[in-house]
């Protein structure tokens, strides 16, 4: 980054130049960077801003105390290098970070820019100085965060490895390095081929990984041995991670150690083989559910799986397979049971339970034979009894076997066989067990997966949040973020606090997502509607239903929605607005979506507060220099009539107004003169007189000699009415005049919105009326 400021060339003294020099210093004195001059090792100019932040005032450190004086013990030698280079003209300018030493004996961490400029004939530095520590300890606490996540990874039980496309090892945590019985640290940096080179495929072959993996997924099973000897089974889950434009840049790998799994499956019967065989290729419960049954139709089983709901007393159907026969002899259509609900009614006072009620609630597996008990599990959900379907479940035994989650019953696999024995009830029941054991295994694979994409998404996000200095890049990404990693919203919005007409409101600045994103212009003040109150609360706001809640404040236009969440955009306690995101669906958002949401909206402020403070720190600069250009035009012109002109233009341009006038008074012609500059210029040429009403503004400014503001115009008896004619709304007129002298006329600037005019463009239109009070009076001599 430049210093804003333009190195001076040796030249002789003159009184133009010593005004320069003060207004110069006047406008460094306003800045709230801070702003220093370093010449033979010393401080010959601070402003107040950085002698208040190393707790000094400025005269305790003009020509008293050097850069050293300031600069920590461990980062003297690098800075004095620095400053050499540049007195000596080797570098012209530099940018560094430096930690600084307090009057007081504290540090903190600065960021300096400092450029080479020639100072009174001799070489000095001019630059300027913040205080990052805030902002570095925020970083500190990102990266402390992502180390939290890491950690997690490298403690989980199940192995989990990271790779480049070329299978190059990225990352591997504890469990992985125990499963091949090398250390974590040569694990990173060698191939997947090295590292499990004890290992064979089993299922699928190795070309159908490579066909599914193309896809995005693979799931394969590896035998081979330990590292003590011992046989080993691997069940290994890979999902692939792509850039935006859909290449691949890593793979993932999820790895269970399944030997004890795979010991139990050996002893079992040939049934219990194949369906196990089935559950390791599936990705989801209904694909699972489909496998299982279809393997136990191959062998003239019946089956059906049955799930419960979470308050336990309905239950629904969720695959049914039927072998041709039972579907001839009985008439029933798979397609018509699959999917209905039935109530688990418990017994009857002093009645025994039902069996498909004891092996829900006793966790243990139930053979029933006769009619009845059959056709409560196949028949009772809808479909109709008919004499075939009677006999045919007179001839049925039923084994019904828990699924279980945590040691609770979560649904039951139900097989149905002339042929069932107590012999096959161990069969059964470890086949369940295994159904068990794979929904859990989809279920922390779907979890993991999410996670890893959640992860890689919060990280790019951070990564790009940290490198914007656009305030509507950030707060479009931040949206579209949202709706990203939020699955359940379907629409987002972020709202800012911003001063409208004196207060604090809430208005929407950027929205993504549903049919026709938008961006909505909402104002409410903190403690209105549910965002205002998440501001005023400051704490995230989790509503499960609007329509419920007495808060919620309905926008016209925006798409229809039931459920929002609304995250407080927070730095330092100081609220900057709020972030939501919403979903047609009542109860649509998790605990574990509120604290993605808050950890975006966290990362949100950061980055909102940083672009907000590079905003400020250019359009200063660009003031600055802007002043100082306007300055010089003023003062390499002598023609009157031109002066007022340029000085109208440059009250215009450094306030943003949308008019401004001067008007002088002519002591020779007894009269009043003016200039003014509108935007277009031609709107300047239909203005009427504008010779100032006796009591009018022009003539009590130029008596008092003080600034005057008028928020509202409509309201001011004092304003001209040719203003109003322009459809200016706020006004504000300054004095041109020297020190010590009497006006000599006044700059007006005028602006269609209420309240436009405030502190700093106060501040740097009392600036610029020095310049042109020295102008008008150069202009006169």
């Amino acid at each position: 980054m430049d210093t804003p400021v333009q190195p001076a060339s040796p030249q002789k003294p003159t009184r133009r130049n010593s005004e320069t020099e003060e207004l110069y210093r006047a406008i460094t004195d306003y800045s709230l960077m801070g702003v220093y001059l370093i010449q033979d090792g010393l401080f010959r100019y601070v402003n107040p801003a950085l002698a208040q932040t190393f707790g000094y005032t400025p005269e305790e450190l003009i020509n008293r105390r050097g850069p050293l004086d300031l600069v920590a013990p461990q980062d003297r030698e690098m800075v004095a290098e620095k400053i050499r280079r540049r007195i000596e003209g080797e570098d012209q300018s530099a940018h560094y970070t430096l930690t600084g030493l307090r009057k007081d004996g504290t540090t903190f961490l600065a960021e300096v820019w400092g450029s080479r400029v020639i100072y009174q004939g001799r070489p000095a530095i001019i630059g300027t100085l913040r205080d990052i520590t805030v902002e570095h300890r925020l970083q500190e606490e990102l990266a402390q965060a992502y180390t939290f996540l890491s950690r997690i990874i490298e403690h989980s039980a199940d192995g989990i490895l990271v790779t480049d496309p070329q299978g190059k090892i990225l990352l591997a945590n504890l469990a992985v390095a125990e499963l091949v019985g090398r250390p974590v640290e040569e694990l990173v940096g060698a191939t997947t081929s090295e590292v499990f080179s004890s290992f064979e495929p089993t299922h699928p072959p190795a070309a159908k990984v490579r066909e599914t993996l193309q896809a995005g997924e693979a799931i394969l099973e590896l035998r081979g041995y330990k590292p003590d000897g011992q046989p080993c089974t691997l069940g290994v889950h890979l999902a692939v991670i792509r850039d935006s434009k859909g290449q691949p840049v890593q793979i993932v790998g999820i790895v269970r150690d399944l030997t004890t799994r795979e010991q139990a499956r050996q002893i079992l019967t040939a049934l219990n083989a194949a369906a196990a065989a089935a559950q390791r290729a599936m990705r989801t419960p209904e694909a699972l559910f489909r496998a299982v049954t279809e393997q136990l139709r191959q062998i003239q089983l019946d089956s059906a799986i049955l799930l419960l709901d979470p308050d336990g007393q309905h239950g629904r159907i969720a695959h049914v397979a039927m072998s041709q026969e039972t579907a001839r002899q009985t008439g029933w259509e798979e397609s018509r049971i699959q999917g209905l609900t039935f109530p688990i009614e418990p017994p009857e006072p002093q009645s025994q339970s039902s069996p498909l009620h004891r092996a829900i609630h006793t966790g243990e597996t139930q053979l029933v034979s006769g009619a009845s008990e059959v056709l409560n599990v196949f028949s009772r959900v809808g479909s109709r009894i008919s004499r075939q379907s009677l006999q045919w479940a007179e001839q049925q035994h039923l084994i019904l076997a828990p699924i279980t989650h945590n040691g609770e019953a979560i649904g039951l696999l139900a097989v149905a066989s002339p042929h069932l024995t107590e012999a096959e009830v161990p069969a059964i029941t470890a086949f369940a067990d295994q159904v068990s054991v794979a929904l859990e295994n989809i279920r922390l694979y779907q979890e993991t997966k999410q996670w890893t994409q959640e992860l890689s998404r919060l990280l790019e996000i951070s990564r790009m949040l940290a490198g914007t200095y656009s305030l509507d890049a950030v707060l479009d990404k931040t949206a579209e973020t949202a709706v990203l990693l939020i699955r359940s919203a379907t629409y987002a919005t972020l709202q800012l606090l911003e001063k409208e007409e004196g207060e604090l409101v809430l208005r929407t600045r950027a929205a993504a997502g549903g049919p026709k994103p938008r961006k909505e212009v909402l104002l409410m003040r903190p403690g209105e509607g549910i965002a205002g109150h998440a501001i005023r609360e400051n704490r995230l706001l989790n509503i499960p239903d609007v329509t419920n809640d007495p808060r919620y404040l309905r926008v016209e236009g925006s798409p229809p929605y039931r459920s929002l969440m609304v995250a407080p955009l927070v730095i330092e306690g100081r609220p900057l607005g709020t972030l939501s995101v919403s979903s047609p669906e009542i109860d649509a958002f998790t605990s574990h979506d509120e604290q993605l949401l808050q950890l975006l909206a966290d990362q949100a402020a950061v980055a909102l507060e940083s672009a907000r403070l590079h905003t400020m720190e250019r359009r200063r600069t660009q003031e600055m220099a802007q002043l100082y250009e306007t300055g010089v035009s003023l003062a390499t012109t002598v023609e009157p009539d031109e002066v007022m002109q340029r000085i109208a233009q440059g009250a215009r341009d450094l306030t943003r107004a949308e008019a401004g006038i001067v008007i002088v008074y002519d002591d020779h012609l007894g009269t009043y003169r003016w200039a003014v500059a509108t935007e277009p210029s031609e709107r300047a040429q239909s203005l009427p007189d504008l010779t100032p009403r006796p009591g009018g503004l022009t003539e009590q400014i130029l008596r008092q000699a003080k600034p005057v503001v008028v928020a509202d115009a409509t309201t001011s008896a004092e304003v001209n009415p040719v203003t109003l004619k322009m459809g200016m709304r706020s006004l504000v007129g300054i004095p041109i005049q020297v020190k010590g002298e009497e006006p000599l006329g006044v700059i007006f600037c005028a602006h269609s919105q209420r309240d436009y005019f405030r502190g700093e463009m106060l501040q740097r239109l009392s600036l610029f009326s020095l310049q042109a009070a020295s102008a008008l009076r150069n202009a006169r001599l």
